[in-house]
């Protein structure tokens, strides 16, 4: 029989009441991945979907309105009922909800938790630790200075200060404590939500994109020997606009997994997994490479004219493809993994519903796009080694999910197809 606890109760109600994760997770004092995490949990656990998710809105669906409507009036009685009987006992007990950033929360609060149930055994501490960075300015209809139980105080070592006069250029929320008056700045919500330039990290990000989209076409130049190759003028400009509206996308949709992205190899990365990228890392640097030479230099076996058209389309369609899952998929890392430190679910939404592995199918649809962009049939025999390598890859990150994540095995049976839709 499946079970759902109270706080997954609550967590209905709240995104049923405001219509978005991001609002519930406020109200709820969570992060909004552990709150999309604890449905798409309860959603397998009931085997139905309560919500329909775009990454534009959430709304209830037939199920979800009827499950709320039974819910929601008995979930209130069971508070009450708890509170009146809390209300006749000395001893604190409850939930106890803490955001924290990783650092603090290794360092600071680690030892205090720990006396803290000692000494408080009836109260239930949810610790959130996350990296990523908010807003605060936009969540001003549900963060203010009334929310902050206590000023957070970091070791003097670790300290930033924040003059008035600086303000305009922080994302804080106000009003500040001046130095005179407290050496500590109160933080409602996530420590990650630490003053810091606004655009800093959408800024990193996509200066780091279009260096490496630079980096990348400039190799393709390279095996041409000149600059005078109007299709390598487009492919660069597609590849450029198409990388920074992406990742500008991704980063201000999900700046958790971008930073999880960026990390690499991980110690618990799958062996196979270390097997594949020394197979593709050089395949993918010398695919330009022979695009150029073949395409221009040596004309081994260039493609006519019309073949851009069709390319520039693959390539934005396996682009759009790519985005779309990192915006949906809070757990795409660049590398396959068991992500336990990350409380690693099955995602079932957007492209997920069409095949098991689509970040991997759209790869393979800009692959080819580029060589026919670029002019070269010489590339579309690396295209052709690359596909071989991501079709190993993902039957082996198949299996490895079925075997070890909970919940795959079943999404599997319902999303039959694991890289083409119809095929495979």
């Amino acid at each position: 029989m499946p079970r759902a606890s109270l706080q997954d109760l609550e967590a209905v109600i709240a995104i049923a009441r405001r219509g978005s994760f991001r609002a519930a997770a406020l109200d709820l004092g969570i992060s909004t991945t552990a709150l999309s995490n604890a449905i798409s949990k309860l959603e397998a656990s009931l085997g139905v979907r309560l919500f329909k998710r775009t990454t534009r809105s959430v709304s209830l669906t037939d199920t979800g309105q009827l499950f709320v409507g039974q819910t929601g009036p008995a979930l209130q009685d069971i508070k009450a009922a708890i509170e009146t009987a809390r209300s006749r006992q000395a001893t604190p007990s409850g939930t106890l909800r803490i955001n924290a950033f990783a650092m603090a929360a290794r360092e600071i609060l680690s030892p205090l938790i720990l006396e803290s149930l000692r000494r408080y055994p009836d109260v239930h501490i949810d610790l959130v630790t996350e990296g990523r960075l908010v807003d605060i300015s936009k969540r001003r209809s549900g963060v203010s200075s009334k929310s902050v139980v206590s000023p957070v105080c970091l070791p003097a070592r670790r300290s930033a200060g924040v003059q008035p006069t600086d303000r305009s250029r922080w994302r804080v929320d106000s009003p500040l404590p001046t130095r005179r008056s407290s050496s500590c700045v109160p933080i409602g919500g996530a420590m990650s939500e630490i003053a810091r330039p606004a655009t800093s990290l959408l800024a990193v990000r996509l200066g780091r994109t279009a260096l490496g989209a630079s980096i990348y076409t400039a190799l393709a130049f390279a095996g041409a020997g000149t600059l005078d190759w109007p299709r390598g003028w487009i492919y660069a400009g597609a590849f450029v606009a198409v990388s920074i509206a992406g990742s500008a996308a991704a980063q201000l949709a999900n700046p958790e997994l971008m930073a999880a992205r960026a990390k690499g190899m991980r110690g618990d990365t799958k062996r196979f997994d270390r097997l594949f990228y020394a197979g593709f890392l050089p395949l993918i640097t010398s695919y330009p490479l022979v695009a150029g030479l073949d395409a221009i230099r040596f004309g081994w076996a260039p493609l006519p004219g019309w073949t851009v058209a069709p390319g520039l389309l693959l390539f934005v369609a396996g682009s759009v493809l790519s985005t779309w899952t990192l915006l949906v998929n809070n757990h795409a890392e660049s590398t396959v993994r068991i992500q336990s430190d990350r409380a690693h679910t099955v995602v079932r939404d957007g492209p997920y519903g069409l095949v098991r592995h689509p970040m991997y199918l759209g790869t393979l649809l800009g692959l080819p796009g580029t060589a026919l962009i670029l002019g070269s049939a010489w590339a579309l025999v690396a295209v052709a080694l690359i596909t071989a390598l991501f079709t190993w890859r993902t039957a082996q990150e198949d299996r490895a999910l079925q075997q070890e994540l909970p919940g795959y095995t079943n999404y599997a049976s319902v999303t039959r197809y694991r890289l083409l839709p119809g095929v495979w």
